[in-house]
């Protein structure tokens, strides 16, 4: 929110002058305008009609300047006022776009990322499932190698026990 800070000089919204009265001023702008068009108007009346004027006329005009001026000096805060309030809900307005499409783009940047997380998840269950079902099939071709090692290993023993025999009756049988 801006903050508007009163200095001393002339004071401008949108190029339009506004006549504003510090808390430091020793003197009053508005009265300073209202004494020197009433002043104005004394002697362009006295100019004119070359008599003496009312005082009671010159006291009114004197507050009619002054609530004149006054008059404008707020419609021209009013009005600045209503300038920086549109910027500001313009600038919010702009800033609460942003968020929100900051904030769509995240939520889909997280769908995104949940749906390959699944991705990968699922994956990884495949992935693990083959290893299991490569190990439990490496396991039973291992057994069944060692199985038929061992078979082949008794059958060596048998036919090596065969020959033996065979070697023997025919020693046996040569003696003979």
């Amino acid at each position: 929110m801006n903050i508007f800070l009163v200095s001393e000089g002339p004071h401008y919204c949108q190029n339009r002058l506004l006549v504003v009265r510090t808390a430091h001023d020793k003197s009053n702008s508005t009265e300073d305008q209202s004494n020197s068009s009433s002043d104005q108007l004394i002697s362009t009346n006295e100019n004119i009609h070359s008599t003496t004027m009312d005082t009671s006329l010159i006291y009114d005009d004197d507050h009619h300047n002054r609530l004149a001026s006054l008059r404008d000096e707020f419609d021209a805060n009013i009005e600045c006022m209503q300038i920086a309030h549109e910027r500001e809900l313009k600038i919010l307005r702009e800033k609460l776009a942003r968020e929100k499409k900051l904030r769509d783009e995240a939520e889909e940047l997280y769908r995104e990322a949940e749906e390959d997380w699944r991705k990968v998840s699922d994956e990884n269950v495949k992935l693990r499932t083959s290893l299991i079902k490569n190990i439990m099939q490496t396991f039973n071709i291992r057994r069944d190698f060692a199985r038929r090692t061992k078979e082949q290993l008794e059958k060596c023993a048998q036919i090596q026990t065969q020959l033996e025999d065979l070697q023997s009756n025919r020693i046996n049988s040569k003696k003979s």
